[in-house]
């Protein structure tokens, strides 16, 4: 257990390894696909179809990077889109702004999102067969968390905010869920909510 515990601690992770454990469960053409749904969904409800230009950062790599920029210790822009210029040839960006990153980031659908945590999941399971089952059945674990939200308006009116003997609290709180495979440990499937609402509901 102690040789796991330094193994993982001094795990790192690059964008090429991301990518390459990425492709394997979720393609660059699974994620056109989801784009494309996403697109004729938002066409029939809005009677809008977004489009999807040809940039740096397009779907695939904005994804790619978000998943990296997570797994490092320093979480910030910048240091992802560090690691980023690092491995790419001359310089394409032409800019050390962390601007039209973090715009590709609130242009990835969270639809998309999603749609390549169900797809990974089912692949994980697909590769698994019958070793990843329990008498012949899958079984997912649940875990659940809180996180504390800024206090703005807008998260204060979703999530509400606790309350106990002395008052409201200042900082909304989301309550968060996960569903972990039994067998590999993947996350299958998410969920959250306010922190008033309960994990089974």
């Amino acid at each position: 257990e102690a040789n796991m515990s330094k193994q993982s601690a001094s795990m790192h992770y690059t964008i090429q390894a991301i990518q390459t454990v990425l492709t394997r469960w979720v393609s660059e053409a699974k994620i056109q696909a989801m784009l494309h749904s996403f697109a004729q969904a938002e066409l029939a409800r809005s009677g809008k179809q977004p489009r999807f230009y040809r940039r740096i950062f397009s779907p695939w790599v904005t994804l790619v990077l978000m998943i990296f920029q997570r797994l490092q210790a320093d979480h910030s822009c910048d240091a992802a889109l560090s690691a980023y210029r690092s491995g790419q040839p001359g310089d394409r960006m032409g800019s050390e702004s962390t601007s039209a990153y973090c715009q590709a980031r609130q242009r990835l659908p969270l639809a998309v999102v999603q749609g390549a945590l169900r797809a990974s999941a089912q692949e994980v399971r697909g590769e698994l067969g019958e070793a990843g089952c329990w008498c012949g059945h899958p079984v997912g674990l649940l875990d659940g968390s809180t996180l504390r939200l800024p206090a703005t308006p807008d998260l204060q009116t979703t999530y509400g905010v606790s309350a106990n003997q002395h008052g409201k609290n200042h900082w909304p709180l989301m309550r968060l869920l996960a569903i972990f495979n039994l067998r590999s440990g993947a996350v299958e499937a998410v969920a959250e909510g306010a922190y008033t609402c309960g994990e089974l509901s």
